[in-house]
C-alpha cells in the first residue's frame, strides 16, 4: 500500500518537473531501443518482437516487471525486475533496472495493455528520446507517440501493428 502511494506521489512530482529533452528521429537511424512490459503471458511475443528489432541492427534491452519467479530464466539483454526489488517508498533496488532508466534510448516502448504504476514511473524518469505506447487516454502523460490498437487483449496483433508503424517513421 505504501509503495503504491509513494509511486503515485512520485509520478505527480515527475509530471511537474520533466525536463528531459525528447526528440523524434527516423526509426531507421535509431540504434538503442528499450522495451518495458509486465504481463508474463506476453513474454514470448515480446522476445520475438525484440529479436525482430535486433535483426534490423538495433541494440535492444527489455525490462520485464512482475512478481518474483514469474518470468522464465533471464536471457541476454533482458532485465527482470521483481516486486521484491522495490522498497516501501517505491525506490528500485535493482542496479540493472537503474541503468535501464538512465539509458538514452532512441525509442522506449511501453507495451503494457493495462496500467502499471512502476512502469509509468520509469517512463517519466527515463532519458529516452521518444517514449512509445499503445493509445490509451491514461498513457497520454507518459508517452510521446502512440500506436492505435483495436484489441488490447490480442498482443500478437498489437505488436504487428507496432512493427508496421515503426517502418513508416521517417
Amino acid at each position: 500500500m505504501l509503495k503504491k502511494i509513494s509511486l503515485k506521489l512520485g509520478i505527480k512530482r515527475s509530471l511537474k518537473k520533466d525536463n528531459t529533452k525528447r526528440a523524434f528521429i527516423p526509426f531507421e537511424k535509431a540504434s538503442k531501443i528499450g522495451i518495458m512490459v509486465s504481463n508474463r503471458q506476453h513474454y514470448n511475443l515480446i522476445q520475438e518482437f525484440a529479436q525482430n528489432l535486433k535483426k534490423k541492427n538495433k541494440q535492444v534491452t527489455t525490462l520485464f516487471f512482475g512478481k518474483p519467479n514469474t518470468f522464465p530464466q533471464k536471457k541476454e539483454d533482458n532485465i527482470l525486475l521483481s516486486t521484491k526489488e522495490i522498497n516501501a517508498v517505491g525506490k528500485i533496488k535493482n542496479p540493472e533496472a537503474e541503468k535501464f532508466i538512465k539509458s538514452e534510448f532512441d525509442f522506449l516502448f511501453y507495451l503494457n495493455t493495462s496500467p502499471t504504476l512502476l512502469l509509468e514511473s520509469i517512463l517519466l524518469a527515463s532519458n529516452a528520446k521518444c517514449r512509445v505506447g499503445f493509445y490509451d487516454e491514461r498513457n497520454i502523460p507518459y508517452c510521446d507517440m502512440f500506436f492505435p490498437v483495436e484489441d488490447k487483449n490480442n498482443i500478437k496483433k498489437a505488436l504487428k501493428t507496432v512493427e508496421k508503424y515503426i517502418q513508416t517513421l521517417k
